[in-house]
């Protein structure tokens, strides 16, 4: 089995081609990652992206969370988060994107009179 894969993996170099028969088509396929978005409703990613890595994947996941968040035109509101879960075909977790809109609470006894003290 081993000379039959080598045997294939030569046919390749020398042909210059990604064509493989079954068998071997496994070692030449890349892996696949997920990028499933939760804003008002999460949407699962159930096609994927063949990448060379991880760190192809991470590339690809702020490039697009860029692209989103522009187009996002004011829906991002205090109390409603933006993520977006990278995922390998394993469906395991790799990375995790999380944009969190926070209204922050102001004590209103420390803003009273902008801190001047009266004479």
């Amino acid at each position: 089995m081993v000379d039959s894969v080598r045997a294939a993996v030569a046919k390749l170099i020398v042909r210059g081609s990604q064509e493989t028969d079954p068998a071997v088509a496994h070692y030449w396929r890349m892996p696949k990652y997920f990028f499933h978005i939760t804003h008002d409703r999460t949407e699962i990613d159930r096609e994927g992206e063949e990448l060379p890595d991880e760190h192809a994947a991470w590339k690809e996941a702020t490039v697009t969370a860029g692209q989103i968040l522009q187009g996002i035109d004011g829906k991002l509101v205090p109390g409603w988060d933006w993520r977006m879960e990278v995922t390998d075909e394993f469906q395991n977790t790799l990375y995790v994107l999380l944009i969190q809109a926070q209204k922050p609470k102001v004590d209103r006894r420390r803003t009273r009179g902008c801190g001047r003290r009266r004479p």
